[in-house]
């Protein structure tokens, strides 16, 4: 059954995921606490991506689960345009000298390469693996993971409910003082970090109906702990992500809790439009991947222009409005165009 409710999810998924990324571009300064509050309300949007792919895993690909046949299919929409969209930028970045040694020695680590593998090759396939050729394409090497797993996903979802609960429990204290990584360069760690999020959506979808009988009418309530665990993280002068080494004590990753909290909030907030038709919503949603794909290109182009034009006068807090918007318009204009020249095809090239 087609929920719409997931569809408009979605679509506030990428939209978040955009506004995270703009902030820097529109050089937004987080110097009071309501402005780090509402950064860290529109951070880490991934939580909210995650949290609708294991809802989708169990609504969707259980009752016809095929591994092979699974795989083949994100192989083919995930995997391989990430692939086209990273070959030419790794290749150019790997041919750069400056680049290359400052990929090798970030704060001083990594490896002194040499030759024609060291030098190059290397490079490339850690780029490749990492995803961090892109800021946002770290996410597609951790989520291929995710779908190798999809096995363990499905004996996860033959337990009894206690069993599932106890299971996801345990791996979100692990998350709470795991943290994501720095740069998002341990693909295992963000492994790890978004498990639990991953099992909260798929039991969320096989107790869909309890959930929204649990949560009717109290969807404020979710919002208010979400607004309260962002206002705590920015009393503390934190903005965004938590990241650090995986074995290096940092505290609790209030995101975390924060963007479940949300996770919660949309699920069952958005049910109530399940019967509305928001066209605009649905293409949003039907584009997002092309999104997630492109909104950094058209981040860094329309950074460019932003630069070459006075925008002193003009608040950063509007720039960041007409950015994300811009962005996301950008984004899904590409991604109609190329759908429209190669029909079905495109899917393979941005991912719709």
């Amino acid at each position: 059954m087609f929920l719409n409710s997931l569809n408009y999810f979605r679509a506030i998924a990428i939209l978040m995921i955009v506004a995270g990324h703009t902030f820097d571009y529109a050089g937004i300064s987080f110097e009071s606490i309501p402005a780090r509050t509402l950064g860290n309300l529109l951070s880490g949007g991934t939580s909210l991506f995650v949290f609708i792919s294991g809802f989708l895993f169990h609504h969707i690909f259980y009752r016809r689960y095929q591994f092979k046949k699974f795989m083949s299919g994100k192989l083919k929409k995930v995997l391989l345009p990430y692939t086209l969209l990273s070959i030419v930028p790794i290749l150019i970045t790997v041919i750069s000298v400056d680049a290359v040694y400052s990929y090798q020695n970030p704060g001083g680590t990594g490896f002194l390469h040499t030759g024609l593998i060291g030098h190059y090759l290397i490079p490339a396939i850690r780029y490749y693996a990492t995803g961090s050729i892109v800021a946002a394409y770290w996410y597609i090497p951790f989520v291929m993971l995710v779908f190798l797993m999809s096995p363990l996903h499905i004996g996860f979802i033959g337990l009894k409910l206690k069993h599932r609960l106890i299971i996801t429990l345990l791996l979100t204290v692990i998350s709470l003082f795991m943290h994501r990584p720095v740069h998002n360069g341990i693909i295992l760690q963000s492994l790890i970090y978004f498990t639990p999020v991953y099992l909260i959506g798929i039991i969320c979808s096989q107790q869909r109906e309890n959930v929204y009988a649990f949560f009717k009418n109290k969807e404020i309530y979710l919002l208010i702990i979400a607004v309260v665990l962002a206002a705590i993280q920015a009393a503390q002068g934190d903005v965004s992500n938590y990241r650090k080494p995986p074995f290096v004590y940092g505290g609790i990753d209030t995101m975390l809790l924060q963007k479940t909290a949300l996770c919660f909030f949309f699920m069952v907030w958005l049910h109530r439009f399940e019967a509305v038709n928001a066209r605009l919503l649905n293409l949003i949603a039907a584009t997002s991947f092309a999104i997630y794909f492109l909104h950094m290109w058209m981040l860094k182009g329309l950074s460019r222009v932003v630069v070459r034009l006075d925008v002193s006068a003009i608040s950063p807090w509007f720039l960041y409005l007409v950015l994300v918007a811009v962005t996301v318009l950008l984004s899904v204009g590409i991604a109609l165009t190329l759908k429209k020249i190669l029909h079905k095809n495109s899917r393979y090239i941005i991912g719709y």
